[in-house]
């Protein structure tokens, strides 16, 4: 991390409110009410993997890149890949799939992965505003999914506009001038003139949970794992806590002299990190349902409810240490 402090942006304050009020009527949270340092950190994916990547490179582990593996055997003591050429890349106690939501490994190994599309898409860019984002993240709910604006370093704002499939496509096909137009309007103009804007994706909105994280021998953690809706920001969180839960399931393993690619040392990490995913993922589906309500008397006692709990300081404080995860869920 220390490498690449300062290439991230600290935020510490998250503002969200609704398409039919300003920035000011919605729920605040405030890292200096909980006496945080910061609410959490926003870095590129390019910087956090070049980190990771030279880490490694500074450590005894032994990268291999541009391989194909073809064939995994697994025998009482150990598992073997081997690739296309039918050379053995290496053998261990324990395969760990790490590869994200399209997992080839995953697939192979036969493990069965629920799916359910949310019917969205998400547009992503980075903007350059007139106001300064003040490191403060900001969500906007509108009628067909959440708008964020995320602080970057430079003083540039990551986008990630979720709505329909339809709306994304012809968003995407739009001109510089004309997106912005477009974004200006939905977002209320919350920073001010939008002066540029570039790296326009957009990407489908998934749910995904493999209905067993462990075989013998093979493990899942992260997007390989489980896929949960954008909208907290949550994906690389949750996968890193799968990290932490089975590293200490494999320490506790080594220290009791058991042999960690079996099911009994894999079976502690798959309970504790399927349920604390599947919670996470039922609370942000909640949310995202709680926020597509547009019949006037369900909205009036959501913006009521909101009004309300952005009054109560220490229930603001527990939702926002369970979905920062300084606390366990």
């Amino acid at each position: 991390w220390s490498t690449i402090r300062d290439t991230a942006c600290d935020y510490d304050r998250m503002q969200v409110w609704e398409q039919d009020q300003v920035a000011a009527e919605g729920i605040e949270f405030d890292a200096a009410e909980m006496n945080l340092a910061s609410l959490g950190s926003i870095a590129s994916f390019a910087d956090l993997q070049t980190a990771l990547i030279n880490r490694l490179k500074e450590s005894s582990v032994h990268v291999q890149s541009d391989v194909q593996v073809a064939d995994i055997n697994r025998s009482a003591s150990e598992i073997i890949l081997t690739d296309t050429t039918d050379r053995q890349l290496l053998s261990a106690k324990l395969l760990v799939i790490a590869e994200g939501a399209q997992s080839p490994l995953r697939e192979y190994c036969g493990f069965t992965v629920d799916e359910q599309s949310y019917g969205q898409s998400a547009v992503t860019a980075t903007l350059a505003t007139e106001q300064s984002h003040e490191n403060v993240a900001r969500q906007r709910f509108l009628s067909n999914g959440p708008l964020a604006f995320l602080p970057l370093v430079d003083g540039r704002i990551g986008l990630v506009w979720t709505t329909l499939p339809e709306t994304a496509d012809r968003l995407s096909d739009l001109s510089d001038s004309a997106f912005i137009d477009e974004l200006l309007e939905a977002s209320g103009g919350v920073l001010g003139a939008i002066q540029s804007v570039a790296d326009r994706c957009q990407f489908p909105l998934t749910k995904r949970s493999a209905r067993r994280y462990v075989q013998p021998r093979i493990v899942l953690v992260g997007d390989s794992a489980h896929m949960v809706h954008p909208m907290a920001g949550l994906g690389m969180n949750l996968g890193l806590a799968d990290s932490c839960e089975l590293v200490k399931e494999l320490i506790k393993a080594k220290t009791d002299d058991a042999d960690f690619g079996s099911l009994a040392v894999l079976r502690p990490y798959e309970r504790q990190a399927r349920a604390r995913n599947q919670m996470t993922a039922t609370g942000i589906d909640l949310i995202a349902s709680m926020y597509a309500w547009q019949v006037a008397p369900l909205v009036a006692a959501r913006q009521l409810s909101t009004t309300a709990l952005d009054r109560l300081p220490q229930i603001k404080q527990l939702i926002a240490q369970t979905a920062l995860m300084t606390r366990p869920i």
